[in-house]
C-alpha cells in the first residue's frame, strides 16, 4: 500500500493546524529522541500510529521523517492538545497497540477513523502536515526549493487565454 493510497481511504476533514517546517531525524543521530510531552509510552504509542497513518513503502513513512517527534513538539506547543492527546492515547496504551502486529494496528485505526472524532482528526492532520513538510515528504512530493523561472507563459489551456 502506497503513502498515497492510505491517505486517501481517509476522511478528508481535520482540525486545521499549522504545519511548521521541519528537518527528518538525522540519520545518524546517536541520540534517540526524547520526548518533551508525551510520556514513554504514549511517545511509543504515538510512533506506531504515525508509522501506520503514512507507512514505509517506496519511499520513508512517517516514523522514518521525523513525525513523532514533530507530533510531540506540536502538542507540547499548544496546551489545547494536552488533555485530547492524554484521552485520546489512553484507550490505544491500554490494549498495547505499540506492540500490535501492523495488520492489527490497522484495525485500530480504521475503527477510530470510523468512529470520528477531535483525536483522530488532529493525529492524522498533524501526522500528514508532519510527514509532508519533513525534508522526506518534500522530497516525495518533487520540492526542490524556490526556483527562479527564466520565462513564465501563464496558462496554457486556451479557454483561460484572453
Amino acid at each position: 500500500m502506497s503513502n498515497q493510497a492510505t491517505l486517501s481511504e481517509t476522511p478528508e476533514v481535520w482540525e486545521a493546524h499549522e504545519a511548521t517546517p521541519h528537518p527528518a531525524a538525522p540519520a545518524a543521530d546517536p541520540a534517540p529522541y526524547q520526548p518533551v510531552f508525551f510520556t514513554a509510552a504514549e511517545y511509543a504509542c504515538v510512533e506506531a500510529m504515525a508509522a501506520r497513518i503514512i507507512p514505509a513503502d517506496q519511499t520513508p513513512g512517517a516514523k522514518e521523517a521525523g513525525v513523532p517527534a514533530y507530533l510531540d513538539e506540536t502538542v507540547q506547543q499548544d496546551p489545547q492538545l494536552h488533555e485530547l492527546y492524554r484521552r485520546g492515547l489512553a484507550p490505544f496504551i491500554a490494549s498495547g497497540f505499540a506492540d500490535l502486529s501492523p495488520s492489527d494496528q490497522d484495525a485500530a485505526l480504521k475503527r477510530l477513523c470510523e468512529a470520528g472524532g477531535a483525536f483522530w482528526m488532529s493525529i492524522r492532520g498533524l501526522t500528514i502536515d508532519g510527514y509532508y513538510t519533513s525534508e522526506i515528504g518534500l522530497a516525495e512530493l518533487g520540492y526542490s526549493g524556490s526556483t527562479g523561472l527564466a520565462e513564465f507563459k501563464g496558462c496554457t489551456h486556451p479557454e483561460h487565454r484572453a
